[in-house]
């Protein structure tokens, strides 16, 4: 979600009322690529929390199961080894 941090709260309830967990892994970047790069990894429920903790620099936010720690990476050779199955 491009531009997202400040509708992160309404963004939040949208999410958690279509059914999406409150443990859904969510990540924040600000100033993607820049040399002042931050990101957060939190939960969806936190989402508000971590947005507000964040400068005033142009951010990112990433929401899903694809976000979790325990997920391996995903690479081309995966995704065609799945498809063929």
């Amino acid at each position: 979600i491009y531009m997202g941090k400040a509708a992160a709260p309404g963004l939040t309830r949208q999410l958690l009322a279509a059914g999406l967990p409150p443990s859904t892994p969510v990540a924040l970047v600000e100033s993607a690529s820049l040399p002042d790069q931050a990101v957060i990894r939190t939960r969806l429920d936190l989402l508000p929390i971590a947005a507000r903790s964040l400068g005033s620099g142009p951010g990112i936010i990433l929401v899903g199961e694809a976000l979790r720690p325990d997920q391996p990476p995903a690479t081309a050779k995966a995704t065609a080894e799945r498809q063929q199955a």
